[in-house]
C-alpha cells in the first residue's frame, strides 16, 4: 500500500499530530507562516514521492529522482534511515487511526526492504558480516557492484536507530497485540545469535565495528574515527540497549551499553582544545586528503540526529564548532558576500559541485541544519531557564552581543538573556529566508530543493529534489514550531 496524503492536507496533519500550534507566531519577521506551511506541503510531497516510487522494490527510498548527471537513483542506507525517521515521528504522533495505518504501512514496507537487502551479499561482504556496511543498493534491491566508498558504517547505525524508534512506537500503539510482539521479535529484534532480524543484526555489526575504518557521510574521507559515524553509532547502541533490555535480552543490552561508552570516548578524542572545536575526523586511512581544516558541517548534523545530551546542539563545543563553520563559509562563497547569516556548505575545502570536482557549493540541508540547531538551542534555554555562560563559547555568543564583564553570564529571563535568544531565533529565520529565495521559483519546480546552491549565481545545482533536503526542511520546520510555541508560553518577545 502506498499511502499519500492529499497535497493540501500534509502540512495540517503533521503540525497537528506533533502537537504544534497551527496559528502564526508573531514573534519574528520577516518569516511568514504561510510560506513555511506551503513549503512543508511541498517537502512532504517530495519525501513521499521518493518512497517506493514506481518500478522500485517496495520500501525503497531513492536519494533523488535524478537518474543521470548526477545519478542518485539508488537506495542509500543512511539517507533512507534519516528519511524514515521522519515517518516514524509522524506515525508516533498521528491522532487518527486511518492516518496511523498509512504511516505504519510505509514503515512495514521499509522494514521488509531492509530485511531483504541485509540478506544480500554485496561488494562489502556477506549478509552475516561486513556486508551490513554496504552504502547503497539498486532500486530493485540488488547490490550496486561498481567502485564506491566502502564501508559506510553510519548506515546500519542510523537504520538501527530509526527502527528502534519504530519498534518502540509499534509496541506502544499495539500494547495488547501478541501479533505486534511476534512481528517485532521476528523481523526487528529476535535476541538470537546468529540473528535473522534487522535491528539486532545492525546493533551487532555496530558493536563490533568500533575503531574500524569507515567513510564519512559525504563518502569522501575514510577514517578510524569520524565524528558523524562515531556519534550516531553511540546513539544507536544506547537506544538499542534499552530495546534489548525491554525484550529480555539483558546480556546484549549490557554489551551494547559498553559499546556506546567506547564510541563516546572515541568522540571525545576528536576535541581540539586549542581551536575549541570538534574535529571531523581522526586517524584518516583513505579517501580524499584536502579537508585540511577538519571543520565539517557533519558535526552539526550528527549532533542533531544522535540527540545525545553531551553532544547536543546547545553544548559549548558544538556551538563553537558552528561558529567556526559559519566564519569559514561567510568568506568562502561569493554569494555570501556582505551576509551576516551566510549559506552553509559541507566544509570549506569542498570540491564537489554537484556533478564533478571543481569548487563546492552551499547545500540546502547544511544551511537548514544550522537553523534547526539554533531553534534547538533556544528551546533548551527556554525549557530549562538556564543562565547562558557566554565564556564557554565566546566566539559563538560574541557574534550576537558584545561580550564584557556584564555579559559573561546572562541571568535567566534578564534583558540580555532575552535579547540573546531572540538573536538566535532571528538567525535561524534568516537562514530559512535564504532557503525561500533559492528554492525552485518556476511554476514547474516551485518549492523544489536540489542538493546544492551555486556559490556564485544562487541557482540550484546538483541532484534535483534531494530527499535529504526535504527531510531537513521538515525537521527544521518542526523544530521552529516547537520553539515558537515554547517562546509564546514563556513570554519571550522579540522585536
Amino acid at each position: 500500500m502506498k499511502f499519500l496524503l492529499p497535497s493540501g492536507a500534509i502540512c495540517l496533519l503533521a503540525l497537528s499530530v506533533l502537537g504544534y500550534a497551527l496559528d502564526q507566531h508573531p514573534l519574528l519577521s520577516p518569516l511568514s507562516g504561510d510560506w513555511l506551511d506551503e513549503q512543508y506541503t511541498i517537502a512532504m510531497d517530495g519525501i513521499l514521492s521518493n518512497i517506493s516510487p514506481e518500478d522500485t522494490l517496495k520500501g525503497t527510498v531513492v536519494a533523488s529522482p535524478s537518474e543521470q548527471h548526477p545519478n542518485y537513483w539508488y537506495h542509500w542506507t543512511r539517507d533512507a534511515a534519516i528519511t524514515m525517521e521522519v515517518i516514524v515521528q509522524l506515525y508516533n504522533n498521528t491522532a487518527t487511526q486511518a492516518d496511523k495505518a498509512g504511516w505504519e504501512q510505509l514503515l512495514l514496507d521499509y522494514v521488509e526492504h531492509e530485511w531483504i537487502v541485509q540478506q544480500t551479499n554485496n561488494p562489502s561482504g556477506s549478509s552475516d558480516g561486513d556486508g551490513l556496511g554496504e552504502p547503497k543498493f539498486q532500486v530493485d534491491g540488488t547490490p550496486f557492484t561498481g567502485p564506491w566508498a566502502r564501508p559506510q558504517n553510519d548506515g546500519p547505525a542510523l537504520r538501527a536507530l530509526t527502527l528502534t524508534h519504530f519498534a518502540n512506537a509499534y509496541l506502544h500503539h499495539n500494547t495488547h497485540s501478541s501479533a505486534a510482539y511476534d512481528y517485532v521479535h521476528r523481523y526487528l529484534y529476535d535476541g538470537l545469535l546468529p540473528t535473522n532480524s534487522v535491528i539486532k543484526a545492525d546493533l551487532e555489526y555496530v558493536a563490533t565495528s568500533i575503531f574500524e575504518p569507515s567513510y564519512d557521510p559525504w563518502e569522501e574521507v575514510q577514517a578510524e574515527n569520524n565524528f558523524f559515524v562515531t556519534l550516531v553509532s553511540a546513539a544507536a547502541l544506547k537506544e538499542g540497549a534499552n530495546l534489548a533490555e525491554s525484550l529480555g535480552d539483558e546480556g546484549a543490552a549490557s554489551w551494547y551499553r559498553l559499546g556506546a561508552e567506547k564510541y563516546e570516548d572515541q568522540v571525545r578524542g576528536l576535541w581540539d582544545g586549542e581551536r575549541i572545536v570538534w574535529n571531523g575526523t581522526k586517524s584518516r586511512t583513505g579517501g580524499i586528503d584536502w579537508k585540511v581544516s577538519n571543520l565539517d558541517t557533519a558535526v552539526l548534523l550528527a549532533s542533531l540526529y544522535a540527540d545525545l545530551p553531551e553532544f547536543s546542539p546547545y553544548t559549548p563545543g558544538i556551538l563553537s564548532t558552528a561558529h567556526a563553520l559559519n566564519t569559514t563559509f561567510a568568506a568562502e562563497y561569493a554569494i555570501n558576500a556582505g551576509e551576516r547569516y551566510p549559506l552553509l556548505g559541507r566544509y570549506g575545502e569542498d570540491r564537489y559541485d554537484g556533478y564533478d570536482l571543481s569548487e563546492g557549493n552551499p547545500w540546502f540541508l547544511c544551511t537548514m541544519a544550522w537553523s534547526e540547531a539554533m531553534y534547538a538551542t533556544v528551546y533548551y534555554y527556554l525549557q530549562k531557564g538556564s543562565r547562558i555562560d557566554t565564556e564557554a563559547a565566546p566566539g559563538f555568543w560574541g557574534a550576537y552581543l558584545p561580550l564584557n564583564d556584564s555579559t559573561s553570564l546572562l541571568d535567566s529571563y534578564s534583558g540580555a538573556w532575552n535579547e540573546m535568544l531572540c538573536e538566535l531565533l532571528r538567525d535561524g529565520d534568516e537562514r530559512l529566508e535564504h532557503i525561500k529565495k533559492h528554492r525552485g521559483q518556476d511554476k514547474e519546480e516551485f518549492g523544489f530543493m536540489s542538493e546544492q546552491i551555486d556559490r556564485e549565481t544562487g541557482y540550484m545545482v546538483g541532484a534535483k529534489e534531494l530527499t535529504w533536503s526535504y527531510v531537513q526542511f521538515v525537521r527544521t520546520k518542526w523544530s521552529r514550531d516547537r520553539v515558537m510555541e515554547e517562546a509564546e508560553h514563556r513570554g519571550l518577545a522579540c522585536d
